[in-house]
C-alpha cells in the first residue's frame, strides 16, 4: 500500500493535518501528492512517523499484502 493510499481519500484538509503528523511541511506533502517525491530527510521522517523500516519508501511494494 502506498503512502497516499494509507493517508486515505478524505481530501486535502485532512491530508494537511496529517502532514504535521508525518513531520512534513504542507508544501512537501503537496509535492509528494503531485508526484514530485520527497527529499531524503523527509522520506526518513515519514518512515519513522509511520513506524516503517528505514528505506521502506524507496522500495516498490506493489503486489505485497497490506
Amino acid at each position: 500500500m502506498g503512502l497516499m493510499e494509507e493517508l486515505g481519500p478524505e481530501g486535502l484538509e485532512p491530508r494537511i493535518r496529517k502532514s504535521k503528523l508525518l513531520g512534513l511541511s504542507r508544501e512537501a506533502l503537496q509535492r509528494a501528492i503531485g508526484g514530485g517525491g520527497l527529499a531524503e530527510e523527509e522520506a526518513r521522517e515519514v518512515e519513522w512517523a509511520m513506524n516503517r523500516p528505514r528505506g521502506w519508501l524507496d522500495a516498490d511494494h506493489r503486489g505485497e499484502p497490506d
